[in-house]
């Protein structure tokens, strides 16, 4: 979340460096600047330009607020309320294998007011969790329609 592109990309090849497995989500200012970030290492670029222009033109349309968020070009982020007797909880994302019966994955957690960015296989949902899922649009409307979502939260 720099606000230089040359130096998201440098912070990109570092965090790379150091750690091959960590899941980098970075920020784009410019939309030319996104692919250079994605060849550093970056699993997802959110590229300002488009998520800006996205949200300007909710506001002069007066929409109401959208159940997915933008993120670049074609994947999206939603987010999920784990409810009452939600068949997730007590599921670890391991188990629940998301990327290949949907195309998504879940990016982040917040529980209890605290945001767990370091999610992995082992991490098992409870209930009350708040679950950010990245994927391409179809994808979260399958995981949505599966787990029987109606109103997805922002």
């Amino acid at each position: 979340m720099l606000n230089d592109d040359s130096d998201v990309v440098f912070a990109t090849l570092l965090a790379r460096n150091l750690n091959g497995d960590a899941f980098i989500v970075a920020r784009a200012n410019h939309i030319s600047s996104a692919e250079k970030i994605y060849r550093a290492g970056a699993d997802y670029v959110a590229s300002v330009p488009i998520v800006a222009s996205q949200m300007l033109a909710r506001i002069a349309q007066r929409q109401e607020e959208e159940e997915f968020t933008m993120i670049y070009e074609e994947l999206e982020m939603a987010r999920f309320r784990v409810g009452f007797g939600s068949r997730l909880v007590g599921k670890s994302l391991g188990e629940l294998n998301l990327q290949k019966k949907f195309g998504c994955t879940v990016a982040a957690i917040e529980r209890d007011g605290r945001g767990i960015l370091a999610v992995g296989p082992d991490t098992v949902v409870e209930r009350g969790d708040l679950l950010a899922v990245i994927g391409s649009f179809e994808s979260i409307e399958k995981f949505s329609r599966r787990y029987r979502w109606r109103n997805p939260l922002r």
